[in-house]
């Protein structure tokens, strides 16, 4: 409880900033990587040094392997993100989708700063979770609509709405790739 008021009087400097009603602008950089910040020190475990709220179960990790995704974790990075946002001509009628999207970090970091919807898709019930949490966590700095599904990002649901797809895993295999491009 002590974490939890101690990133609240962080955060308040940001909280004013946004508008109960009505989000007007999206975050600075500075600012939504001051918020992740502020997740992490919430969700950080000091007894075990890590946030363990990524973690799953072996058996998890096998319906994920077993169901044609893999299981394997990993985050981008700011700057990575930064430089997409830098590439990428961002139009307000846009939809931030991110496929595979984990604890759904990278997803609430771009809507943060571009004050988009977004959806993303997970096939991890623990990293979808997650991402549900750190949603809430970011619900008063959000300016757009964001929605976590879990499931298979190959099959149809709300993404088939995106208009902007992150699909940055390395891992997945070139069947997975051709199913999620139909």
């Amino acid at each position: 409880m002590r974490r939890l008021a101690l990133a609240s009087l962080a955060a308040a400097p940001l909280l004013k900033r946004r508008r109960p009603a009505a989000c007007q602008t999206p975050l600075t950089e500075v600012e939504a990587r001051r918020v992740l910040q502020l997740f992490d020190g919430l969700l950080f475990d000091e007894e075990y040094g890590d946030i363990h709220l990524y973690d799953i179960s072996v058996e998890e990790e096998q319906q994920v392997e077993g169901s044609g995704g893999d299981a394997t974790y990993g985050e981008l990075r700011e700057e990575i993100l930064e430089w997409l946002l830098a590439h990428c001509e961002m139009r307000p009628q846009d939809i931030l989708c991110d496929l595979g999207s984990g604890s759904g970090r990278a997803l609430l970091y771009l809507a943060l700063r571009t004050g988009l919807p977004a959806v993303g898709v997970e096939l991890s019930p623990t990293r979808h979770r997650c991402a549900e949490t750190l949603k809430m966590l970011a619900q008063p700095f959000l300016c757009g609509e964001v929605t976590f599904v879990q499931g298979d990002l190959s099959e149809t649901g709300p993404q088939r709405h995106a208009t902007v797809v992150l699909f940055a895993n390395k891992l997945f295999s070139e069947d997975i790739f051709r199913a999620v491009a139909r």
